[in-house]
């Protein structure tokens, strides 16, 4: 029996209608793994804990990295009336590559999907979506990520907005920067112990305490930036200090990046924000004693601590330099 044209025993479809998917096509789309950042209903700190953890998981399994989530609308902020409203777009660069959003979207639907993937031991035959979201433990929130500090130094940059680069490169570097986080942090109650409650307000008088021994120890009136997303009025007894200024408000990761360029970086107990500013910098970090978990940076040479370790440190530091007679 004569077989048709375009037809054969095994495919009784016409040869103008298969599929013209090619071997090539397939391995790209079905067979590489890819890495998901799905950006949490956060603040930036803590989306990028997300990121950064995507980003050196996609590098050391040698796949793509797509983010999700950057520009989300926040609601709690409006609706509590926060000077800042934590929306990112503009910020950051929004690159749509239409290839790797295709592949996301076939191994959405076709492939296996990991969740937060084990750094412990990380299989390089193992392919599908790797998909990280969640926001590590507070016990130690740089797990991980401290160990790539380098990397992400030189990679954060690489996301933002020709804009945002532009804006970063005419602000000054301050040498005192003060976060002070008010927004979403609530009060202190009467009757509650600091060091046992989280999302509460660093009191001022600590921040006030911290500028003046910050001061004594370097024998001078240092200039302090204060950082903050409270209003004028709620900063009143920290403002009241001589040459201590309220930054301008300009974006989120402005702000972050500008206090990163500090040589002594106060931050607020709980906040991510603040320590990632840290994170980023060579300065000095002075870290309120109640709320001092695990180091933020590796580098054992880089000073973390409460101002009063900070003072001591200095004070030795100080006697080592002194020629012993």
């Amino acid at each position: 029996m004569m077989e048709k044209p375009g037809f054969s025993k095994t495919n009784t479809k016409p040869k103008s209608c298969r599929p013209k998917t090619s071997a090539k096509f397939y391995k790209i789309f079905m067979s590489k793994c890819m890495v998901i950042a799905k950006l949490p209903n956060a603040g930036l700190g803590n989306k990028m804990f997300v990121w950064a953890r995507a980003l050196i998981y996609s590098q050391r399994k040698n796949c793509p990295l797509q983010i999700f989530g950057l520009n989300r609308i926040h609601i709690g902020p409006f609706l509590r009336k926060e000077k800042v409203k934590r929306f990112y777009l503009g910020q950051f660069k929004f690159s749509l590559n239409l290839p790797e959003l295709l592949q996301f979207c076939a191994k959405y639907f076709f492939s296996s999907k990991y969740y937060e993937p084990s750094f412990a031991t990380i299989d390089q035959s193992k392919n599908g979506l790797f998909i990280f979201s969640k926001i590590p433990a507070w016990s130690d929130y740089f797990q991980v990520v401290r160990d790539h500090r380098e990397f992400l130094k030189k990679e954060f940059p690489k996301l933002l907005s020709e804009r945002t680069s532009n804006k970063l490169k005419k602000i000054p570097a301050p040498v005192i920067a003060c976060h002070i986080r008010c927004g979403d942090f609530r009060m202190l109650r009467e009757n509650e112990v600091f060091k046992n409650v989280g999302g509460v307000r660093t009191p001022l008088e600590y921040f006030i305490n911290t500028i003046r021994t910050l001061r004594s120890v370097a024998g001078k009136n240092l200039s302090v930036t204060v950082f903050s997303d409270g209003n004028e009025d709620e900063l009143n007894a920290v403002m009241a200090l001589e040459k201590v200024t309220l930054f301008s408000p300009q974006e989120d990761v402005v702000d972050l990046l500008v206090m990163s360029k500090a040589e002594y970086i106060i931050t607020s107990a709980g906040s991510t924000f603040s320590e990632w500013a840290g994170f980023l910098s060579n300065a000095e970090i002075i870290l309120h004693p109640d709320h001092i978990h695990t180091r933020i940076r590796i580098e054992e040479d880089l000073f973390e601590g409460s101002i009063e370790v900070f003072q001591k440190y200095k004070e030795q530091e100080i006697e080592q330099t002194i020629p012993k007679l």
